[in-house]
């Protein structure tokens, strides 16, 4: 950081006395985290209040409240006005993130005295010029499964702000995103086309830069699923039909041959019986003729 500091003078106005410090000059680079003290609060015992303001000329003067950015109440407590400042108790003012609205802007750092008169300290912010520098913040051959989206990261330093570009091939593209020191590319949906050399392009008046992706889309691979077996009935018949089978077969043969025993059987002993029957083969022979008869 380079500061240069000068003289003070003193001003008498109405009801106090302010003390002047001569502008101090620093420089610093875009995006960096910066502290500037409070010259004004160097005797932080006859302090009650200090306010910081951001102002581009001595104009703002006239509207404080408009150009606050912090203050601190009774050295005790801080308030930021605004979300990219933080100050201490003892007066010192936190820059977040330098911006390029805070290049050539005087800080100005005012302290009310506990008795009648207050000092005055200014800073001016001068932001260093820079060249384009592209830090790669995705790998620099990613690989994507097509349908998905591709997203290439790239951060980018340098003042004034470079501009960016992207392209695929000899194709410029237009699907990009810029913030702050971030630019991001995205493709929704990416096809297998799409794979191949991807560029990112920057550029300001000090300089330029390039950083290059090869990108690979893998492409979905092709399912094929087995047909369910199907299982055809067996002509062989199971052990219950041949069960079935056997039962029915024996039935229709052995039934007549049943018939025919049993009748013979109940003619002979009714011939005895009733003593009858003269010639029992006789009538077992009519027997016969009649069972083939109806067979």
């Amino acid at each position: 950081m380079k500061v240069r500091s000068c003289d003070f003078k003193i001003k008498i106005e109405k009801n106090y006395i302010t003390l002047y410090l001569i502008a101090a000059k620093v420089t610093v680079k875009i995006h960096e985290r910066r502290l500037l003290s409070c010259s004004a609060s160097s005797d932080p015992e006859n302090v009650k209040h200090i306010g910081w303001y951001r102002c581009s000329t001595d104009d703002c003067a006239h509207d404080w409240d408009k150009f606050r950015i912090a203050h601190v109440r009774n050295m005790r407590v801080t308030i930021p006005d605004n979300p990219n400042f933080e100050v201490y108790t003892n007066g010192t003012l936190v820059i977040k993130k330098v911006l390029p609205v805070d290049d050539r802007k005087m800080f100005i750092c005012i302290a009310q005295k506990t008795l009648i008169g207050r000092e005055r300290s200014t800073t001016i912010l001068h932001i260093a010029k820079e060249p384009p520098q592209l830090i790669r913040e995705s790998p620099p051959e990613p690989q994507v499964l097509e349908g998905n989206d591709l997203h290439l990261d790239v951060r980018v330093q340098g003042y004034p702000y470079p501009w960016v570009t992207w392209s695929h091939g000899d194709h410029l593209l237009q699907n990009k995103s810029v913030k702050d020191s971030e630019t991001r590319l995205k493709i929704r949906n990416v096809t297998v086309l799409e794979g191949g050399r991807y560029t990112c392009y920057a550029k300001n008046p000090f300089g330029q830069d390039i950083l290059t992706f090869d990108v690979t889309v893998e492409g979905k691979s092709v399912r094929t699923t087995a047909a369910p077996d199907i299982q055809t009935p067996s002509s062989s018949p199971t052990s219950g039909d041949s069960s079935l089978a056997g039962w029915i077969i024996a039935t229709i043969v052995v039934g007549p041959l049943l018939v025919v025993i049993t009748t013979i059987s109940i003619i002979i002993i009714l011939c005895i019986l009733k003593k009858k029957c003269r010639s029992p083969k006789l009538h077992l022979n009519r027997l016969f003729r009649r069972c083939l008869s109806n067979s």
